[in-house]
């Protein structure tokens, strides 16, 4: 293999015809919402099951003393630390079931059109790459600024305390939402989209939903993540496919962690 402008190890989506060999369209741009709708909130009732068992298990005293636990207020400490642990089990969960069960809704579509419906493939183009770095690396400058301005912004990206809870969110927010993430939002959404409305309104519709995903109250860190959500998809165009925005996505949350990490 040879190294140009572009590592490319399966040819490039958006570069095959339209219809591929098995005939596999992706859903509309309206049934893929609802579709994803459907299994996130299947996989948050899942997630929450799991994580409030997993809460109780871990819990240093036992089950009964964990359900104790949630009967008696005046133990802010230990609900805190149960908090934590809960909140990042669920996240670890819901991240985690996301991958397979994308995966599953694209293959009831079609078992030969999975990589289609994703927009599985490993083109890492060098120049989008670094363009969209770079994008990002100014977006942090500002960001920055910001943050330095108005406090409150970096209450946004606390870590947890509990050191389990910590190890957790480590895994969620390096690994598996980058992954979960990029094949919900630039694989499957971004391909319906970009079936039958095109480059353009699919870059902006995709991305708002994907900073939509990120609501909290103040509605400031989903303001923070959408120019991450225009240069994801813009390098989603560029690549073809979810492997390089997966990339990037990773060593955005990579760098946020450990930087959050080192400096608090």
């Amino acid at each position: 293999m040879t190294m140009t402008t572009e590592i490319s190890m399966l040819p490039s989506v958006e570069t095959a015809p339209r219809e591929s060999a098995s005939g596999v369209r992706p859903f509309g741009p309206f049934v893929s919402i609802l579709l994803v709708l459907a299994i996130m909130i299947m996989g948050i009732a899942i997630a929450f099951a799991v994580a409030f068992v997993a809460t109780g298990l871990l819990h240093g005293g036992g089950w009964q003393s964990f359900l104790d636990a949630l009967d008696s207020p005046e133990e802010a400490t230990g609900l805190a630390q149960l908090g934590e642990r809960f909140s990042w089990l669920l996240a670890a969960t819901w991240s985690f079931l996301l991958i397979p069960l994308i995966v599953a809704l694209a293959a009831i579509r079609g078992g030969g059109g999975i990589r289609r419906l994703l927009a599985i493939n490993f083109s890492v183009p060098l120049k989008p790459m670094l363009w969209a770095l770079g994008f990002i690396v100014l977006v942090a400058l500002v960001e920055g600024r910001l943050a330095e301005m108005y406090p409150s912004i970096q209450q946004l990206f606390g870590l947890a305390q509990d050191p389990l809870a910590l190890a957790i969110s480590a895994v969620v927010i390096m690994v598996l939402a980058p992954i979960g993430e990029e094949l919900v939002f630039r694989g499957f959404l971004y391909t319906a989209f970009r079936e039958r409305w095109g480059y353009a309104p699919s870059l902006i519709v995709v991305s708002v939903l994907f900073s939509a995903m990120h609501f909290e109250p103040t509605m400031m860190y989903p303001l923070l993540v959408l120019p991450l959500a225009f240069a994801l998809g813009w390098l989603r165009e560029k690549s073809g496919g979810v492997f390089a925005p997966i990339l990037l996505h990773m060593i955005v949350n990579d760098w946020a962690f450990l930087s959050t990490y080192l400096t608090r």
